[in-house]
């Protein structure tokens, strides 16, 4: 089901909280997209999203990462409903302007 004209809620959650930071914002679009090494039969959103997904989860999961508690899986079953491809592009598109 799509909200907000994002595939759907979870991916509009993620892009909202990334470009809503003027510093994370900047990070992705200077640092984690131009360093995305391409990849043989990838459009560039999908490997841009990739890149971010790669990102976001350096975020959320540290080096001490306890894996089966309650916090971790519904944390991982949001992150699992996001279409990256869907903030690759939006990032890339916001690069564009």
């Amino acid at each position: 089901m799509s909200y907000n004209g994002w595939p759907n809620y979870q991916t509009f959650v993620v892009f909202s909280w990334l470009a809503n930071d003027e510093k994370t914002y900047g990070w992705i679009t200077k640092e984690v997209i131009p360093s995305a090494p391409p990849k043989r039969g990838l459009e560039p959103i999908n490997v841009a999203g990739y890149a971010i997904k790669d990102f976001v989860e350096g975020l959320l999961w540290p080096e001490e990462f306890i894996e089966g508690s309650l916090k971790t899986d519904l944390l991982q079953s949001a992150l699992s409903q996001v279409h990256w491809w869907a903030v690759g592009k939006a990032f890339m598109e916001g690069q564009d302007e």
